[in-house]
């Protein structure tokens, strides 16, 4: 039930193709961004979680991802391969170019270190990080089973950073309803996932 804030706009029948994707990527690019979201959202983020050591790096990557597979929409070509093969592929290489710059990093503040100063032991950031993956496997599964719109809300609001308004106009909601169903869905989730839930 919305708050008096507007009814959501029906959403169009889920696209069947690639072909069927990349039609309304172009025609519609916010519903096409939605159903390409729901569709590999799962396949980008174990890609990048294999790859890199911490939750908010894989967040990260993962908007990334999607910006830029909605920023050529108009280059992709079922022709040349599957639409799950060119995601598994930005994602791959978006991983790779984050990890090496984080290594860059790291290995800059290494060499910062004071004699006698230690970097964590390894083991204990390999189980940090299997922690971590863990947390956020479980937050992408309970934010898609929010169903809609909040789960694209979101999934907009939290992952691609879109502000309120644009989400708004893109889902047929009114601002205010967008921000209480968010709310609402924060609170969800955070009764779900406990200390688990991110801020």
């Amino acid at each position: 039930m919305d708050d008096g804030g507007g009814e959501a706009v029906p959403k169009r029948q889920d696209a069947k193709t690639d072909g069927e994707l990349i039609a309304l990527l172009r025609e519609d690019p916010a519903e096409g961004l939605r159903q390409a979201m729901a569709r590999y959202i799962g396949l980008v983020y174990t890609v990048t979680a294999g790859k890199l050591p911490s939750g908010e790096d894989v967040e990260e990557c993962v908007s990334d991802v999607f910006l830029r597979f909605f920023e050529q929409r108009y280059l992709l070509d079922p022709e040349k391969g599957s639409l799950k093969a060119y995601l598994c592929t930005m994602a791959k290489r978006a991983a790779v170019d984050r990890f090496r710059k984080l290594k860059n990093r790291q290995t800059d503040s290494l060499e910062e270190l004071e004699e006698g100063d230690r970097p964590p032991a390894a083991e204990d950031d390999v189980a940090a990080d299997a922690e971590r993956r863990e947390t956020q496997e479980r937050l992408i599964a309970a934010i898609r089973g929010l169903g809609t719109p909040d789960s694209e809300i979101m999934i907009r609001k939290y992952y691609l950073g879109q502000p309120t308004k644009q989400i708004a106009r893109d889902v047929g909601l009114r601002p205010n309803t967008v921000d209480k169903r968010a709310a609402r869905a924060r609170e969800k989730l955070r009764h779900e996932l406990g200390d688990d839930f991110y801020e």
